[in-house]
């Protein structure tokens, strides 16, 4: 038995049709990780199927979804989506899907942590990447906050890549 004080996130962002998605989703729940991802703008259709598949091998395995990248501002919502809502609300609705499909939970930025816990319950997990110390660089991240606020925002787990492995 693995020790509960890690996990291995399998961060494979998976987006594509139904059938595809779902065999590479029960080739990866052999691999024995806690937790893979895909893409929540794959649609209702594609997350229902992936979910079927992964507890159909590996019941355990948890299944999230993306919805907007940290990296992703209001301005390259509209501009380059050509997505006419905020960011928050496309958020929302991406994780109302997801939930709705089957999902575990999503993967958002920090800032939209809460509005998803009273949206969807506080079992539906929120993986929070774009977090960065106060004192160090957003990098190409537009929605950060610090793991503080962030674990206060409602984040299950916390994401920090660069402001760790720039420190080493």
């Amino acid at each position: 038995m693995r020790d509960q004080s890690w996990f291995v996130n399998l961060d494979l962002k998976i987006h594509d049709i139904p059938n595809t998605t779902a065999s590479a989703l029960k080739a990866i729940a052999k691999l024995n990780v806690d937790i893979t991802n895909i893409h929540a703008f794959a649609g209702k259709t594609v997350m229902k199927a992936a979910a079927e598949a992964i507890k159909e091998v590996s019941p355990k395995t948890k299944l999230i979804a993306v919805t907007i990248l940290t990296s992703m501002s209001q301005d390259m919502l509209r501009d380059d989506l050509l997505i006419n809502t905020t960011v928050e609300e496309y958020v929302l609705n991406l994780a109302l899907n997801s939930k709705e499909s089957g999902l575990d939970g999503v993967v958002s930025s920090a800032h939209e942590a809460n509005l998803i816990k009273k949206q969807c319950g506080n079992n539906f997990l929120t993986v929070c990447p774009g977090i960065r110390f106060a004192d160090t660089n957003s990098d190409d991240q537009q929605r950060i906050m610090t793991p503080e606020k962030a674990i206060a925002s409602g984040a299950d787990y916390i994401v920090m890549g660069r402001a760790i492995t720039k420190a080493l």
